[in-house]
């Protein structure tokens, strides 16, 4: 990725891509630009949820009461690996899925600049 066409943006829980879009572009209607930048083509799957709408997922997902079963082990450097392995910590089907929802928050976001040049090819392009 080219640093000089994106910015990063850490999403605060209860954003949306349009929330975002307006805070950045001042419009909702670029929120488009934002999930295309990330490789994010899912609004629920794709994007970070709120911390109460995690938990019923991971309800959903693994049962009501088994939030706090060991999903699986790994090292003190985020590597999985096997139980009796030294130094090996649990991590929960609660954990696992908490760590994938984070990794949703930093985002790259496209340059406003790059945005109106976009915007510019696509109307010209539908003059000619």
């Amino acid at each position: 990725s080219n640093i000089a066409v994106y910015d990063e943006y850490d999403i605060v829980e209860g954003e949306t891509p349009e929330i975002v879009s307006e805070k950045v572009y001042g419009s909702p209607e670029y929120h488009w630009a934002i999930m295309i930048a990330n490789l994010r083509f899912d609004y629920v799957n794709d994007w970070l949820l709120p911390y109460d709408r995690l938990v019923d997922y991971c309800k959903d997902k693994y049962g009501e009461n088994s939030l706090t079963e060991i999903h699986h082990y790994e090292d003190e450097n985020g590597n999985w690996v096997m139980p009796n392995a030294v130094g090996a910590l649990q991590v929960t089907n609660f954990d696992h899925e908490q760590a994938i929802n984070e990794s949703k928050r930093k985002i790259k976001i496209v340059r406003y600049r790059y945005i109106l040049c976009s915007q510019t090819t696509r109307t010209e392009s539908k003059i000619l």
